[in-house]
């Protein structure tokens, strides 16, 4: 394994590995790595534009970024009854437009009960003049399998790299195939500061070498699929950063062989 790219908000991974396993930490990705997000709403007072029902729904997809959730619970394993601080978070929306012109609400009006906060700057809705808001959001434990607000994770994908050989190729030509062309963006390209001199033109069918002689060959190129070597990368939605997404996944895909592993054990005995 090795990280070819890693940002705060995607990362780019080569792996050697078989597709079936790829897809499996593709989908714990997509729906079993467990974070909070807001999931019961209580409208006091809306004088927005949108209805109570709309307004839920788009304060429940704010992500609630950089949260350790290692130290709570989900709310139904929690012994309490009344949404303790184990296994909820609380926010409050109060905002009264005082002015004349419409007022933009966004996420950053929220106020948490705890060190926790909601992703700034999100825009919610806008209040006329005068208008009012109040609500109280509550937020649980929970993951893409229950619905996609807890879902963190765009575009997980996988690829096979390349694997590029040539109808000919002369003897004394130094440079690997792998030397003589660059994986980019999904497409093949020349790699013209490795071994230039050997590297004179390729229009995506046919590549034109030069032997010591100075002799120009045509030689047809072929590109297949890597049967191990693949290219692993996603994009987060800010919940956590790239790294401790990928980490989580792992960690989440290890508990679920070892409880598999200790069932069929259990069968088998």
């Amino acid at each position: 394994m090795k990280i070819l790219q890693n940002d705060p908000d995607s990362i780019k991974i080569k792996v050697q590995t078989h597709v079936p396993l790829l897809n499996t930490l593709r989908r714990v990705l997509l729906s079993e790595v467990e974070t909070f997000a807001i999931d019961i709403v209580h409208v006091y007072r809306n004088e927005s534009a949108l209805d109570d029902n709309q307004l839920a729904h788009r304060i429940g997809l704010i992500p609630i970024p950089e949260m350790n959730t290692e130290n709570f619970q989900r709310r139904e394993h929690c012994s309490c009854n009344l949404d303790c601080d184990r296994c909820c978070l609380h926010f409050r929306l109060d905002v009264l437009n005082t002015t004349e012109e419409e007022r933009v609400v966004t996420s950053t009006d929220f106020v948490s009960y705890h060190t926790f906060s909601l992703m700034e700057n999100v825009l919610i809705c806008t209040l006329p003049p005068q208008g009012q808001i109040s609500l109280l959001a509550k937020a649980y434990l929970g993951n893409g399998k229950e619905h996609v607000k807890w879902s963190h994770i765009a575009v997980p994908t996988f690829r096979p790299f390349p694997v590029i050989t040539f109808e000919e190729k002369p003897d004394n030509v130094s440079a690997s195939t792998s030397d003589l062309f660059l994986f980019q963006r999904g497409k093949i390209k020349p790699n013209f500061e490795k071994d230039v001199s050997h590297l004179l033109n390729y229009n995506g069918k046919t590549i034109r070498l030069t032997t010591g002689k100075a002799k120009v060959i045509t030689a047809e190129v072929f590109i297949q699929p890597h049967e191990k070597d693949f290219l692993f990368s996603f994009q987060t939605i800010g919940t956590f950063n790239a790294k401790q997404n990928f980490n989580k996944a792992i960690d989440t895909l290890c508990r679920k062989l070892d409880t598999l592993k200790k069932a069929l054990q259990t069968v088998v005995a």
